[in-house]
């Protein structure tokens, strides 16, 4: 897929229809947002890239957080200065943040915890996987059984050497040739889960090939 560097709300769109149809698009879609800077809040106007207004202002009904409240105590005549408002965002913007980084904690220890009781439940059970990154190093995996994401090192790739071609951002197989991108599926055993260092290991199953007689 391509897409020029400076594209229109309206060429993004297009491209994420595209890729919807493909099977890709949550992966594709969700790597995109993950490359955008981290919102913040300010009191200066600003414009909405994919709404395309040139002054935006977002807030909720019924509120539900301080920026909100903030907002709504504006529109009924509660006047701060702008100091006090830049005071205001630079704290709001912080502590979301950290709110949303102990959110993420607590899902990931939580998703581990329930592949460690898999793990004891069914040692040899094989879990299918969607590569949604890679690297010269490593894939990134997502099983959706678990919604979990996993790193799976290259040197854990047993059956062949990988090497990375970076031109196709891919894994070839020395010996098979076999192609490993975003998007490829796969196939995993569980290899071990340490709930204190929170981190799971995979085993990646190489179906056996069919020998023509």
């Amino acid at each position: 897929y391509s897409l020029r560097y400076s594209f229109t709300p309206k060429e993004l769109t297009d491209l994420f229809l595209l890729v919807k149809e493909s099977g890709l698009g949550p992966f594709i879609i969700g790597a995109y947002i993950r490359s955008m800077r981290l919102a913040k809040y300010t009191p200066h106007p600003c414009p909405h890239f994919g709404l395309q207004f040139p002054l935006y202002c977002h807030f909720t009904s019924p509120i539900r957080r301080y920026p909100d409240l903030i907002v709504h105590r504006a529109l009924f005549g509660d006047c701060l200065s702008m100091e006090t408002l830049q005071e205001l965002a630079e704290y709001c913007s912080k502590n979301e943040r950290n709110s949303a980084r102990a959110e993420t904690s607590v899902l990931h220890l939580k998703k581990l915890r329930y592949a460690h009781a898999m793990f004891l439940r069914e040692p040899d059970k094989v879990y299918n996987g969607v590569v949604i990154k890679v690297r010269p190093f490593c894939v990134i995996v997502y099983i959706p059984e678990m919604a979990l994401d996993s790193l799976l090192h290259i040197s854990s790739f047993h059956h062949d050497y990988y090497v990375y071609l970076e031109s196709q951002q891919c894994l070839e197989g020395k010996h098979s040739g076999d192609i490993i991108r975003i998007g490829s599926c796969v196939r995993l055993l569980l290899n071990n889960v340490d709930l204190n260092m929170q981190e799971v290991s995979w085993k990646l199953e190489v179906p056996e090939k069919k020998h023509e007689e």
